[in-house]
């Protein structure tokens, strides 16, 4: 068995249950700053919760990962509603 499958073997059921079209590379990052090591984080601007990014990059780099999506997705939804605001007023 290699190391890959091993590790997704490792991933919790749980965890499979609840997202059982998602294909996870890895276990949940214990010490994760975005699951608390539970593989699911909480998404406040669409009040709903997803599977963590530690569940799919190296756990070294997966804080990184989290941040640079975060600022992605930021700067992403002020351009739609900049585009919004210049599409109303036109």
């Amino acid at each position: 068995m290699t190391d890959e499958q091993k590790q997704i073997e490792e991933i919790p059921q749980n965890l499979r249950d609840k997202f059982p079209n998602v294909k996870f590379k890895r276990p949940p990052k214990p010490d994760c700053r975005f699951c608390k090591g539970t593989g699911i984080r909480f998404v406040k601007k669409q009040n709903r919760e997803t599977f963590c990014i530690c569940t799919f990059v190296s756990h070294d780099f997966c804080e990184e990962a989290g941040l640079l999506l975060a600022k992605t997705a930021k700067r992403l939804r002020e351009e739609m509603n900049s585009n919004d605001r210049t599409t109303k007023t036109n």
